[in-house]
């Protein structure tokens, strides 16, 4: 199915407005969209994916140049926190971590996961705490992610395999046999590994907080491996990316999302808007 450009999804928001007198909130995909339902109040907000990041910023500032009231966007940070980048719109909210899986991980709905779907005698075997073991294997991808992007490297991440460079046993990623498996699924060999992998090392070690580098897409991936043998004893489906991404969103209740700044900048998004509501009653 074809994407719609900001333009058309700006005009089909517009178009609906005789019909809904609510806010609407623009997300940047499906994962999203289900995750913001479970808390929305579906009377006064509608939920519309605009397919990336992109495209929520540009439909917002077509509508605020229109002057079209109770819109607001919800983005992912990227790398906008680690780079100092500000919101370009009062409209805009921009989540605390670099994506929606990252602030999942980030909250107890990880804890309540782990006691789902992993083993408690493992977990204890691990001896490790399992979120700082997630952070600190993620970085090291969110450290090359960076340096592909500012050396404009254009490496290839969404299929990456992730047994081939992280440790069944400690879940710790392996710089080397990342940057080889990143170098393989790109097609460049002709790249210099021991350069890169000892940028990842320099990127790491300059960074204060690796919250700001984290892709919790990269988190899931590593906790979904982990969940099969070394914190749980799982079906290689059962704990699929797809499935343990579901029960982190599952497992997000009201508390945590009042306890989020993201709850609490949508909250003062509906103060400075009051005839609009995004949040639905506990």
């Amino acid at each position: 199915m074809m994407t719609r450009t900001p333009q058309a999804k700006a005009n089909e928001i517009r178009l609906k407005r005789h019909l809904h007198h609510g806010s609407f909130v623009l997300v940047e995909g499906r994962d999203d969209r289900l995750f913001l339902e479970q808390f929305a109040d579906s009377e006064e907000c509608r939920v519309t994916v605009a397919n990336g990041k992109d495209n929520v910023v540009e439909v917002v500032a077509i509508l605020e140049a229109d002057r079209f009231p109770g819109i607001v966007g919800i983005v992912d940070a990227d790398f906008d926190h680690y780079e100092g980048i500000e919101s370009s719109s009062e409209n805009l909210v921009v989540l605390e971590t670099v994506d929606l899986e990252a602030m999942l991980i980030r909250s107890p709905a990880l804890d309540r996961v782990l006691v789902e779907l992993g083993s408690t005698n493992k977990i204890a075997k691990f001896g490790r705490d399992v979120r700082e073991t997630l952070v600190a294997a993620a970085v090291r991808i969110g450290c090359l992610r960076l340096h592909s992007r500012q050396s404009e490297l254009h490496l290839k991440f969404s299929k990456l395999r992730y047994r081939a460079f992280v440790d069944k046993g400690t879940l710790a990623t392996r710089d080397r046999d990342l940057v080889r498996a990143v170098m393989n699924l790109s097609g460049r060999p002709d790249l210099p590994l021991d350069d890169i992998a000892r940028k990842i090392a320099d990127i790491r070690s300059s960074l204060d907080d690796p919250w700001l580098l984290c892709y919790g897409a990269d988190m899931v991936k590593i906790l979904a491996f982990g969940l099969r043998r070394t914190l749980g004893t799982n079906d290689a489906r059962a704990v699929a990316p797809g499935v343990v991404r579901q029960c982190l969103r599952l497992a997000f209740g009201w508390s945590d999302m009042n306890n989020s700044r993201l709850g609490r900048d949508i909250r003062y998004w509906e103060a400075r808007n009051p005839s609009y509501r995004v949040l639905g009653a506990e």
